[in-house]
């Protein structure tokens, strides 16, 4: 073999390495050659418009994840007799009524909605109002002006603006300001008999007012976002006018739905809440935020072993490892080729019979495994000849679990007959061999059986004492006629039952009904939560409207 041949062979065998070394990397998911970055939350720049008939709008969805893998978006209308929706979301309105417009995730199923009231008449615009009325450009600079009008489903949407001095900036029919010369000009916008101004200052530098101000708006990136539970999404606020203090604080409305840390949402749990964020003069602003149950399907199962060998009536667990870990639709099915051989409860491979099978373990999305099972005659078994319980009696509080103890004779036997049951599981649930968890209040009795000798151990469940009430708010402030709901949580955090009595120290400031606190007339009173010995005072302070 000459040298050029003896480098060809060589770099095919390099070439047929690396290719097998690839393959494994992948089976295994060392490396990847997809972003993993899957969807978490989609959020829509509405959450409510009004549109006059034949007129069109674009509603905008975003992923989050921006770079997210399958972030494809699909659109639906529920009436497209009234809006038709495009597949890039531009609507049309066709006819007097309302429509539900939905942006889905198709991979999760994650979606988003923004009502849309179409109206033949003009819905007048009962104001205008700029999220910012003072900005500092450089020459050549450009800002969009940013707009909010009300009411919400007014359809009147015509807005005329214009620059005191095009010398020194213009403006185009979107509200795009271009600064072309230094000085100051205004820039107004006309919508019906309604206008708003902001200041435009063009200069070599750009600079903030010497002033620190007093902010006027909070705008937030993300006003309407739906999330799967785990998912997050940062929003980003911005308060106006520039030169304002900055500062915002985040809040939850229910924390058992959604957290927030420096404008990060996570979701916790399911169901509907608001996050707010408010400034150092106590404007805010909005996120509503919906938690729903977002599909993910099996994408592959891994066997722990493709070939077991089992004792005869001895029961071994099936380790099956789901990817991903999260996905919606957890079912395993299985399928025995030779139903004489073994069976398969709870998870488990039982012998019945000596002999050779195959078990095919598949997904409800038709992802599966086969292994091979020999079930063969345990030569060193030693027959029980009795067994006895260590305990008749138990007590156990409620998420507790308890290894109930037993002996054996002889003690070298082999225990592999013995059976676990329990007359309610709903209270008492039977894990494996001898392990049990109390899952609810009440008695229940757990029989363990060997051949025909059975054994009963009575078992009471009891529920966990409160040791504590709290709140997000020790201090509540109320105008005249406003109305604030209460949540309250309990330490310890997963007791289920608990019977809550309140009261108002003087229902002439402020009253409470089943957990909603209405303010009566001006002055401050205790309201108190209360739960058996455990108690909890919120103070409530009432003012004029």
């Amino acid at each position: 073999m000459n040298k050029t041949q003896d480098r060809k062979v060589r770099l095919l065998f390099v070439t047929i390495f690396m290719a097998i070394l690839i393959l494994v990397l992948l089976k295994f998911n060392v490396v990847s050659f997809n972003n993993n970055k899957l969807p978490e939350a989609i959020s829509l720049n509405q959450v409510e418009i009004g549109l006059k008939t034949n007129s069109n709008y674009q509603l905008v969805a975003n992923v989050y994840p921006l770079d997210s893998y399958y972030g494809h978006v699909t659109w639906k209308s529920s009436n497209n007799d009234i809006v038709n929706v495009t597949s890039n979301g531009n609507l049309q309105a066709i006819k007097e009524g309302d429509s539900t417009i939905t942006a889905t995730i198709p991979y999760n199923d994650l979606s988003v909605s923004c009502l849309v009231h179409v109206s033949n008449d003009d819905i007048l615009i009962t104001d205008l109002v700029f999220t910012s009325h003072e900005v500092y450009l450089t020459k050549n600079g450009e800002y969009q002006i940013n707009y909010q009008l009300y009411p919400l489903n007014g359809n009147y949407r015509s807005i005329r603006f214009v620059s005191s001095d095009n010398n020194i900036v213009t403006v185009d029919n979107n509200g795009l300001i271009k600064a072309h010369n230094n000085g100051e000009a205004y820039v107004k916008a006309y919508v019906q008999d309604k206008e708003d101004t902001i200041k435009v200052v063009v200069s070599n530098t750009r600079t903030l007012s010497n002033t620190i101000k007093e902010p006027e708006i909070i705008n937030l990136s993300v006003n309407n976002v739906s999330l799967s539970l785990n998912g997050r999404i940062k929003v980003n606020s911005e308060v106006l006018p520039e030169s304002a203090i900055s500062d915002v604080t985040w809040e939850t409305l229910n924390s058992n739905i959604a957290t927030v840390s420096n404008g990060e949402i996570k979701a916790v749990g399911y169901g509907k809440t608001q996050v707010v964020a408010k400034t150092v003069n106590g404007l805010t602003s909005i996120v509503n935020v919906n938690v729903i149950k977002a599909k993910r399907d099996i994408e592959r199962i891994e066997l722990e072993n493709n070939v077991k060998v089992i004792f005869l009536g001895r029961e071994y667990p099936i380790n099956v490892k789901i990817y991903p870990d999260n996905a919606t639709d957890q079912t395993l099915i299985y399928d025995i080729k030779d139903k004489n051989i073994i069976k398969v409860e709870n998870n488990k491979i039982i012998g019945l019979n000596e002999g050779e099978t195959e078990l095919t373990i598949r997904t409800n999305n038709n992802i599966r495994e086969t292994m091979t099972v020999s079930v063969i005659r345990n030569p060193n078994k030693v027959v029980i000849d009795s067994f006895s319980m260590k305990v008749d009696t138990i007590k156990l509080v409620k998420g507790e679990t308890k290894r109930l103890d037993y002996s054996v004779e002889p003690i070298n036997a082999t225990v592999d007959n013995l059976t676990w049951s329990s007359s309610n599981p709903n209270i008492i649930k039977v894990l494996n061999d001898g392990l049990i968890e109390a899952v609810g209040v009440g008695k229940a009795s757990i029989y363990v059986v060997d051949n025909d000798v059975i054994k009963k151990i009575e078992v009471e469940v009891v529920d966990k004492k409160l040791a504590a009430l709290i709140t997000d708010h020790s201090y509540i402030n109320l105008h005249k006629g406003e109305t604030v709901g209460l949540t309250i949580a309990y330490v310890p955090k997963d007791i289920t039952k608990v019977d809550l009595s309140y009261a108002s120290s003087d229902s002439s400031v402020a009253t409470v009904s089943g957990g909603i606190v209405k303010g009566i007339s001006p002055g401050k009173a205790i309201i108190t939560i209360s739960s058996g010995d455990v108690s909890l005072d919120i103070i409530v302070e009432v003012k004029e409207n």
